[in-house]
């Protein structure tokens, strides 16, 4: 082992260039829909109603999405490949990091198969991470596999808060911040808010903040942005713990 770890190291720091692409994508996204704000009036009920009418997600930010799984996903198999040279194997065929849903697939032989060729001492650490279930890296195994095999991560827009700017009581500094945390129809106007009919349309000014959440098990309703946070702090995490056993002797406990 010439460097510590030195390829699962590279993936993660590909995934966060990847998440500065993701909040380069989401940045230009709210840009192009700055302008989507209409004010609708309706003399009979005396009100304005605010709308909200956003352009499709680009398929791009999902596909940015699914690069930043699949480098952190391929982080945990090279780790698993480095250890097993560590262990002082040489045929590194068949050898994976173990992820799996149930404890029970993760103590079938297939899954324990690949971290055979690993010393008993590392077999153990891997299992003491207890990597399936409701933790960090199954979400992580989960979102790999759709992204691999079956589709592009969807995903929903949601709007945080809606700041509007206006003359409400003859202030023009006076803000009023409304907080739409809910899905939002793309390609469709969504109800935002309701404004007296006396609210003067040149005195406003709206500005918003959006958030993208996952549409997919096993985090459904989640922001995207803070799913791929833990997820990828769990990962260093990981390459951590190994590199202070390996080069440095020390084992500890790994909270996630």
């Amino acid at each position: 082992m010439t460097k510590q770890f030195s390829g699962p190291r590279a993936k993660v720091r590909a995934s966060l260039r990847h998440r500065k692409a993701f909040e380069d994508e989401m940045r230009a996204y709210v840009e192009r829909n700055s302008a989507a704000f209409t004010l609708l009036d309706s003399p009979v009920r005396r009100e304005r109603t605010l709308l909200l009418e956003l352009e499709p997600l680009p398929e791009d930010i999902q596909v940015i999405v699914g690069e930043i799984i699949q480098q952190l996903r391929s982080a945990l198999d090279l780790l698993a490949c480095d250890l097993a040279r560590f262990s002082g194997a040489q045929n590194l065929k068949r050898v994976y990091f173990p992820i799996a849903q149930t404890e029970e697939g993760f103590w079938d032989k297939r899954a324990q198969d690949k971290i055979r060729r690993l010393s008993p001492e590392l077999q153990d650490m891997v299992r003491d991470l207890k990597p399936f279930g409701n933790s960090a890296l199954n979400a992580l195994n989960e979102f790999a596999n759709i992204d691999k095999h079956q589709a592009l991560l969807t995903a929903f827009v949601s709007a945080g808060d809606v700041i509007v700017e206006g003359r409400y009581s003859g202030d023009p500094r006076e803000r009023i911040a409304f907080h739409v945390d809910r899905p939002l129809l793309l390609g469709r106007q969504n109800e935002i808010m309701r404004v007296p009919f006396s609210t003067p349309v040149d005195g406003m000014r709206m500005q918003m903040q959006l958030k993208v959440k996952f549409a997919v098990e096993p985090a459904v309703g989640k922001d995207v942005a803070d799913v791929l946070g833990v997820i990828g702090r769990s990962v260093e995490t990981t390459i951590k713990y190994f590199e202070d056993y390996c080069f440095r002797g020390v084992r500890h406990r790994v909270g996630y």
